[in-house]
């Protein structure tokens, strides 16, 4: 029978100093476990944008390579954004059940044609709800068929009954302009075609944030001036701190970036060109942060 051995004095003075290191480690940076265990949130939203990237392609091999789009025989005249219709409680018209679709060709939204993916390629709107987007909220069928019941209209019995996100707070991510220059599967590699949704517009009632219109100069570095420093967040969604934000592309592939200057001519993802077809660089690059639509294809706006 074998004797039972005890730690010899190196081995102990070998553990102690492990974890006084260790201890010593976590009291100069007691933010790491909590920033360790924010990755999970970040990988499950590059996922989701994974995910629905696939679905468009899907969308597009099924509808002769367009990407999802409201349909309308009229000229779109309204303005980039969301918010037109889908302010929860606000609106005249509940777009997402409303089954008259006579409004689509004049004010088509952002949610509109993401909706598409929910009614055609069953994804569940939970795929649309970034995990890290501070505001944003669960979408509840009983609040459609409530709505329905109030009105007389047929009573919802899945997501693929409805027509558009009900609200901002359902809808965390933004969508390349599909009116004014529509894409197709021709469009580049590099093209953004859904990221974390812009912060232009990113507000409780999904009206023009504020801060967006005085947003300070930006370098061709993607860093910002301001009046006190540098700061290289300014203009990032803030689905995920404004640190930074996951990007669909083109090709199906979802890339983290630090900035939003990640368009086909290095534009900011989200704005569209300040002069036009004629706008320089550095125009392309800070771009305008109200409402509006692209330019043309390589205007890489992605709105709300």
């Amino acid at each position: 029978m074998k004797n039972k051995r005890g730690f010899t004095l190196s081995e102990l003075v070998i553990v102690s100093i492990v974890l006084f290191l260790l201890i010593a480690f976590l009291i100069i940076y007691p933010s790491l476990p909590s920033r360790c265990g924010d990755w999970s949130p970040r990988i499950q939203c590059a996922s989701q944008l994974n995910g629905i990237g696939k679905a468009i392609a899907l969308y597009q091999n099924e509808y002769r390579d367009q990407n999802p789009i409201v349909w309308g025989e009229k000229e779109v005249k309204g303005t980039f954004g969301m918010g037109l219709y889908n302010m929860a409680g606000e609106s005249s018209i509940t777009r997402w059940v409303d089954p008259n679709f006579d409004d689509w060709e004049n004010q088509p939204t952002v949610g509109g044609c993401l909706y598409l993916l929910i009614k055609y390629e069953d994804l569940d709107p939970i795929w649309f709800l970034c995990p890290k987007a501070p505001d944003d909220i669960d979408m509840f069928l009983e609040d459609a068929v409530t709505v329905c019941e109030k009105n007389g209209w047929a009573i919802p019995e899945t997501f693929q009954d409805l027509n558009d996100f009900q609200s901002m707070a359902n809808l965390s991510y933004s969508y390349n302009d599909p009116w004014k220059a529509p894409l197709d599967v021709t469009a580049g590699a590099s093209l953004a075609l859904v990221a974390d949704k812009s912060n232009a517009y990113d507000t409780e009632n999904g009206a023009c944030n504020l801060k967006a219109g005085s947003f300070p100069v930006q370098n061709k570095d993607g860093s910002w001036d301001d009046d006190e420093a540098i700061n290289p967040r300014h203009g990032n969604s803030r689905n995920h701190g404004t640190e930074d934000q996951n990007v669909l592309f083109a090709d199906t592939h979802v890339k983290k970036c630090i900035t939003p200057t990640v368009g086909i001519k290095r534009d900011n993802i989200y704005t569209h060109w300040s002069g036009g077809e004629k706008s320089t660089e550095m125009e392309k690059m800070i771009g305008r942060w109200d409402k509006g639509h692209a330019v043309k294809k390589e205007d890489s706006y992605l709105g709300n």
